[in-house]
């Protein structure tokens, strides 16, 4: 029996005579209930409590005290105990035995948190690597030193579903080729644990320095509700990345990533592999690129893979420019890749002869999202050819415009009417008779276009300016069979026939 669940209470010089319980000897683990006179006052057990509270006690007498003794309920004079307890042999007291409060050998072993893996020293990588995996292996996590340094062997830290790796500042050095952490997870995906989880938390910098080619800061798929927040950084090699989410089993989703990356080949990759699928769908992922190299890439997507129903992508830093040689690009979209949700877009770049391109999309990719874009400075243009349908302000790259069209929608009309141009863009209007009065709802953007096209036999008026927030007021018609588009100025408050 190891430290019991709950909050342990501690208190000085505690002391009790037992008037009722203890005399036998009964079997590890058996709960009894005893009846105690406090002399001293002990810490209160309480088991309904929030955490539970507890406390563990011994016989005063040296000849008895080797058996230890858990509290988890004071009632009164009336406690609730557990026999032999931390592995110790229940022992048959004296009658009117006096029990002091103790701190037994569970309570010291959670003081020494051995979870916690201190740095080796080992420049090889292989021991900082196996205390990491012991402590996992014995406790579902491992926790490095703040702020320390520690040597990895790539391809020896493994991890799956629902164990967890905290690295507060911890300064992490790659060693070898491979994975510095593989995070992944072959078992069958409906008998794991349905809460998932899993991952790497405390921004530790992984540093590839002296990694070989072909080597990942961090390799993690195939976890429900995955969890990373790191820097990755100096992973040059040919096809190294910072971080690479990769799906060779099943899928990820739900992942939660804030990634820092500086100089690396390609900074984050979503991929798949195996029976693996393309879905990382309601991922929340924040990417930080730092492209110390014009032929970096920042974030790829490789052939087919699916990010959807995000509840958001976000790419923001620096990118480099060059004076020689073949560019990368900040997003690069693979075959048939898609991006579907929140997607924001914030770097900049000074001028050069060798720039940056914006977005390389693949054949059959696809963004539909919505967001704020900016390519600030200087980047390649994008070679988008339809496959970007974005909502939201784009700056910097023409050929990333902001889609202006939301779809049609069939209005009958009839005077005092008002067209709503946040529900679409174009209104194809019938009416029985000639409509006056008609007013366009103002709260809109600036610059947003709005079209109504008149399919029947009359003549369609709009109200004085005041009241139909049309520029010219009762002076704009909309003849039968006809069709007229409107310019929102936000300065005016006014739709501006055009």
């Amino acid at each position: 029996m190891g430290q019991a669940a709950g909050l342990e209470l501690f208190t000085n010089d505690a002391l009790g005579v037992v008037t009722s319980g203890g005399t036998d000897a009964p079997a590890s683990g058996t709960v009894q209930t005893w009846l105690v006179t406090q002399l001293n006052p002990f810490a209160g057990a309480s088991s309904s409590a929030t955490p539970p509270t507890f406390f563990y006690i011994a016989d005063y007498d040296v000849a008895y005290e080797t058996e230890k003794i858990l509290v988890t309920n004071i009632s009164g004079s009336t406690w609730t105990v557990t026999r032999g307890a931390d592995g110790t042999t229940p022992v048959a007291h004296l009658a009117n035995w006096t029990a002091v409060q103790v701190v037994t050998r569970a309570t010291l072993q959670v003081l020494q948190r051995p979870w916690l893996v201190r740095p080796s020293g080992d420049a090889t990588g292989v021991a900082d690597a196996a205390a990491i995996n012991g402590a996992i292996a014995g406790n579902g996590s491992a926790e490095l030193v703040p702020g320390a340094t520690y040597y990895i062997a790539a391809g020896h830290v493994t991890m799956k579903t629902g164990q967890w790796i905290t690295a507060r500042g911890a300064y992490i050095n790659a060693v070898g080729t491979g994975d510095v952490f593989r995070l992944v997870d072959t078992s069958t995906y409906t008998t794991r644990n349905p809460n998932g989880g899993g991952g790497i938390l405390g921004f530790p910098v992984i540093d590839g320095t002296s990694a070989g080619a072909g080597s990942n800061g961090v390799h993690a798929g195939d976890i429900f509700r995955l969890r990373i927040e790191v820097t990755c950084q100096n992973f040059t090699g040919a096809g190294d990345y910072g971080v690479l989410f990769d799906n060779e089993n099943y899928w990820t989703e739900q992942l939660y990533a804030r990634t820092y990356t500086l100089n690396c080949t390609n900074h984050v990759g979503y991929t798949k592999g195996g029976s693996g699928t393309g879905s990382f769908a309601r991922a929340d992922a924040i990417h930080y690129i730092g492209l110390g190299n014009v032929a970096h890439n920042g974030v790829v997507l490789a052939a087919g893979m699916n990010l959807y129903d995000l509840v958001q992508l976000g790419i923001y830093g620096n990118c480099t420019s060059g004076a020689s040689g073949s560019a990368g690009a900040v997003l690069t979209m693979g075959a048939s890749s898609a991006i579907a949700g929140r997607l924001n877009i914030g770097v900049e770049c000074s001028a050069g002869a060798v720039l940056p391109q914006s977005i390389n999309f693949g054949s059959g990719a696809l963004v539909t999202a919505s967001g704020f874009t900016d390519f600030h400075g200087e980047f390649a243009a994008s070679n988008n050819a339809g496959a970007w349908q974005y909502d939201g302000l784009v700056y910097g790259e023409s050929t990333l415009p902001r889609r202006t069209f939301y779809g049609s929608e069939s209005k009958a009309v009839a005077t005092g009417g008002t067209f709503f141009p946040s529900v679409s863009s174009v209104v194809v209007c019938t009416a029985t008779a000639a409509a006056t009065g008609l007013i366009i709802a103002n709260n809109q953007n600036q610059g947003q276009v709005f079209t109504i096209v008149n399919t029947s036999a009359y003549l369609f008026t709009f109200a004085a300016a005041a009241t139909s927030n049309v520029s010219g007021g009762t002076g704009v018609t909309i003849p039968a069979g006809t069709a007229q588009q409107f310019w929102f100025d936000t300065t005016t408050a006014l739709w501006f026939p055009l």
